[in-house]
């Protein structure tokens, strides 16, 4: 089976490489622009996961000694809040982890620039065209699996923050009681 960048004889080969290039140069820059947004994102949901924590920190757990004052229902009440609060905590926790593995996790690749060198301009067209499309292909292939990864614990963090806003709605709700 012949390769689609064989060196068959094509007058429109070069032309046709242009087109390819151009689409995976679109495709790269496209991918670099979802991978600042998806760190974009998760640093917004960092902030908002801080400041739940020290928002509810501030005002409720410093009021945990108080509980054993309390008796019957109020008790029960009071109890229950502090359950949620600690629910509340672990999920915001849980996500910030999962924020930061989004951040760090995956090495993605670039193009080399450093082959831009004497030898480069001994290269016919053709061949720097082939393996400019070879080359973005091979990154592009590689840092679709690390973005993917990405939006996968990307997404679970969200799961846990609408999990997490239900259980402060919860409380909230609690509270007023």
């Amino acid at each position: 089976m012949k390769s689609s960048l064989s060196l068959k004889k094509d007058p429109n080969k070069i032309e046709k490489m242009n087109i390819a290039s151009d689409l995976l140069n679109l495709e790269y820059n496209s991918f670099f622009d979802n991978f600042k947004e998806i760190h974009t994102k998760s640093s917004a949901l960092i902030a908002f996961h801080g400041a739940i924590i020290i928002f509810f920190n501030d005002t409720s757990l410093c009021k945990l000694t108080e509980l054993s004052n309390f008796k019957g229902y109020i008790f029960y009440l009071s109890f229950i809040k502090y359950i949620l609060l600690f629910i509340i905590f672990g999920l915001a926790l849980a996500s910030i982890i999962l924020l930061i593995i989004v951040m760090r996790s995956g090495t993605i690749q670039r193009i080399n620039i450093s082959s831009l060198n004497e030898d480069f301009f001994s290269y016919s067209i053709h061949d720097i065209k082939k393996s400019k499309i070879e080359t973005y292909k091979n990154i592009l292939v590689d840092n679709s699996k690390i973005l993917l990864k990405k939006h996968s614990i990307f997404n679970a963090s969200l799961i846990l923050t609408i999990i997490e806003m239900c259980f402060i709605i919860l409380y909230m709700i609690f509270k007023l009681i």
